[in-house]
């Protein structure tokens, strides 16, 4: 008998072990049997298992104030040739005539494990419910936006440690190192502002580094491309990427070490504990630790990485949960670069055949990152199922760094600044930022959802409120007259004397924002999502030597979706969302650009198949903007670059994704996206970003082992003299179990060994990484 782990979502996750025989009672109108034994076992708190093959596409009895669970399990079962028996606080159904332990009739089985929204050991691609982009707990189908889970399975299979590693298996998402070292992430032909944790929103500094981001700590990554103001604050087109925490859900001991070593001397150590706290477990606990000690494809970079997870779960009551925990990140880099290599030579000539482990920096340069995180959650179920949940994070971080930045001349061009015949002609622009480079961030959410029930229709309501402070510091030094470097004689600037750290931030930003959105179904295949939010922006203090004073006050965000059932299988969708982004760029005379303003539209059509076991998706969309701020020299009197604003832009495209189970024993990831951007004159913007994305992600597994792999292809991308033609890149995987407990897993990304530049710019360009091997042995007990 194969077992197979499924499990029920998160707006469950309060109703704990209650009582198996009180006088509950339950309603099912219009579901799937599926459906209805998630709801019956939500509400008497109480696992099941079933053969899966028993309770697929099949519909459910409609019962009505049915009191007492045994009599709602026989009142739903009656005609089906199904019958259920209640044992060991579990629900087992089964075919009638057979027993609970007979192969033929169990077959392969869902079991319902817990009441967590959780992806890890589902053995799944995909997952049933998310709440990323409304808060409300709705399947993918039943989202009018296009959405991607990154479960814990893929993160796992395809060796996804680092939240830059998402963009080789994301739909739709790409990542530019335009400074040599710093990822920033787009989707739509725009950059991804809004990074969420447990949807509350994450500062992310544009110039740190996204391997602070170690997703070893979290269950999956939930993306919701397009706008999404009413939850996010701000209406940015581009994507939201929500990381969701893991969880201390096991009331039974659960914890494994794992041990990696890989390309470019990597050692790696992670050891996770979770367990109940109590004889009851109402009370559990969980720690992840882990070290890694790695090199870098490029030559002289050494990085240390440390992170360090705790939580604690406690069951104050049957229908209350309260999670608290707190999260450590450092990651500290020696000799680092923020620097780009050149592709031309003064005279014109292109191409130049750099070795892909060049490195144009100088031995006392680092970063050192840390993120410390605390919080804590408090989710309350009120009668009817009205849920009440409320969340506190803080958050600071914190990136002292000394670097060298390598230009032709001040935010020059490194392209037709160096010369062929004697190497010379680079500028080194060194900086540092210290001893001081701090974030601080406290945020609050607090959310009610109440669902109710109107001419014999379930609807829905939700109504919050949240608000954050950002507190950021920093104090630094530039020089802009670096001495020259020669890349052919490898000479590197000594560490100058900083003895004038007279620049620096000090600045402060607050956001509100009281928010409302109704779900209501006008019929059983006709549902409407109205929704808006009141936001409020302010931002004040001193920002690169000038002063800033920034208020938006009663700002309106409004959504608006609606989805069409066509079956239990096929729907349709649409949504519209206004965007409204605050942006601190400054003009060649100093003065502030007004806030990007736009209107995002999207309509598609998804399909669930197999129970939500596979999911599919095709979205088009489109996204008119003005205020969208461009390069466009320096500002008077200084060094720094200045922006001007440009009306009329618009991204227009298409997306398709199939995430989930094809058969018993695969599993699959197929993303495809395509965008075209352009200004009002109808000039191509943001070339340097590839328009074409094409991601595909197999995994077969049987018994004890399993195979896979991937394909990754990115359309031309170019900017200036730079230019990077299509590629594609192959990555292969595979694990077996030696016992029960240890198991080994082989990854080998770029299999091919392809040379290729990841970042295109008319400043310079990134290659991307060769060939790497990854080894994992892993230990559960």
């Amino acid at each position: 008998m194969s077992i197979k782990k499924s499990f029920i979502a998160p707006g469950l996750a309060l109703l704990l072990l209650t009582n198996l025989h009180a006088t509950n009672t339950f309603t099912i109108k219009n579901k799937t049997l599926k459906e209805a034994m998630e709801i019956i076992s939500k509400k008497a708190d109480i696992p099941y298992i079933v053969n899966s093959r028993l309770i697929e596409n099949k519909k459910a009895k409609n019962i009505e104030n049915v009191k007492g669970l045994k009599k709602t399990l026989k009142k739903l079962l009656e005609g089906t040739n199904l019958e259920s028996t209640i044992e060991n606080d579990t629900i087992f159904i089964k075919e009638k005539n057979t027993t609970k332990h007979e192969k033929s009739s169990l077959g392969e089985v869902n079991i319902v494990e817990n009441i967590y929204n959780v992806t890890e050991k589902s053995n799944s691609y995909t997952i049933a419910n998310m709440n990323s982009a409304t808060k409300m707990n709705l399947s993918i189908k039943d989202t009018p936006q296009s959405i991607s889970v990154l479960t814990n399975e893929q993160l796992n299979d395809l060796g996804v440690e680092y939240l830059e590693d998402i963009t080789d298996i994301a739909t739709g998402i790409s990542y530019d190192k335009n400074n040599g070292s710093t990822p920033t992430f787009y989707s739509r032909g725009f950059e991804i502002k809004n990074f969420q944790v447990n949807g509350i929103n994450r500062y992310m500094p544009n110039r740190g580094t996204a391997k602070a981001q170690d997703l070893s700590i979290y269950d999956r990554v939930e993306i919701v491309r397009g706008a999404t103001g009413l939850l996010s604050g701000t209406g940015e087109p581009s994507a939201t990427i929500n990381l969701v925490r893991k969880k201390a859900y096991s009331k039974n001991f659960n914890s494994s070490i794992s041990l990696e070593t890989g390309s470019w001397d990597k050692y790696k150590t992670q050891i996770d504990l979770m367990s109940k706290l109590n004889d009851k477990g109402t009370l559990r606990g969980r720690i992840i630790a882990s070290y890694e000690q790695e090199n870098s494809f490029i030559d002289e970079i050494e990085e240390e990485k440390k992170v360090l997870f705790g939580t604690i779960e406690a069951d104050l009551s049957d229908k209350t949960l309260l999670t608290l925990g707190s999260s450590y990140v450092n990651t500290r880099v020696d000799n680092s670069i923020r620097s780009l290599l050149p592709v031309t030579f003064s005279n014109g000539s292109k191409t130049i055949s750099l070795d892909r482990s060049t490195w144009l920096g100088s031995d006392w340069t680092y970063k050192d990152s840390t993120e410390k995180s605390y919080f804590i959650e408090l989710e309350h179920y009120l009668k009817k199922d009205i849920k009440i949940h409320a969340t506190y994070t803080h958050t600071n971080f914190s990136l002292p760094e000394k670097n060298t930045l390598v230009n032709g001349d001040v935010w020059g061009t490194l392209n037709q600044a160096l010369n062929k015949n004697t190497g010379a002609g680079l500028v080194n622009f060194v900086q540092a930022y210290y001893p001081k480079r701090e974030t601080k961030t406290d945020s609050f959410d607090i959310y009610t959802s109440i669902p109710f029930e109107l001419f014999n229709l379930e609807h829905e309501f939700l109504m919050g409120y949240s608000i954050s402070k950002t507190k950021n510091y920093t104090k630094y030094a530039w020089n802009y007259d670096g001495p020259s470097i020669n890349i052919y004689n490898n000479n590197r600037p000594d560490e100058p004397d900083w003895d004038n750290f007279d620049i620096f931030d000090d600045s402060k930003i607050t956001q509100t924002g009281l928010y409302a959105a109704s779900r209501l179904a006008l019929s059983d295949n006709l549902k409407i999502i109205l929704g808006a939010r009141l936001a409020n922006y302010k931002e004040e203090g001193i920002l690169r030597r000038s002063e800033i004073d920034l208020e938006y006050k009663n700002e309106i965000i409004p959504y608006a979706g609606i989805i069409y059932d066509i079956n239990d299988i096929y729907s349709l969708y649409g949504s519209y969302t206004k965007i409204f982004q605050v942006q601190n760029l400054r003009n060649q005379k100093s003065k502030l650009l007004e806030p990007i303003e736009g209107i995002n539209y999207e309509i598609g059509a998804k399909a669930s198949f197999l129970n939500n076991k596979l999911n599919t998706t095709i979205s088009l969309f489109r996204i008119e903007q003005d205020n969208i701020g461009q390069i466009d020299g320096v500002i008077q009197g200084t060094a720094e670059r200045a922006y001007k604003a440009v009306e009329g832009s618009t991204s227009k495209g298409v997306e398709l994704e199939v995430a989930g189970e094809l058969t018993d024993s695969i599993q699959l990831l197929l993303g495809y996206s395509y965008f075209r951007l352009e200004d009002a004159q109808n000039n191509k913007i943001n070339t340097s970003n590839p328009n074409k994305q094409l991601k595909l992600n197999v995994k077969y597994y049987k018994d004890k082992f399993s195979i896979g792999g991937g394909v990754n292809w990115k359309s031309a991308a170019f900017e200036g003299d730079a230019r990077q033609e299509a590629y594609m890149l192959t990555n292969l995987f595979g694990e077996y179990n030696f016992t029960k407990n240890l198991s080994g897993q082989l990854n080998i990304n770029n299999l091919f060994d392809k040379k290729y530049y990841s970042s295109v710019h008319s400043f310079g360009v990134n290659y991307g990484e060769p060939r790497r091997f990854n080894f994992k042995l892993k230990y559960t007990f």
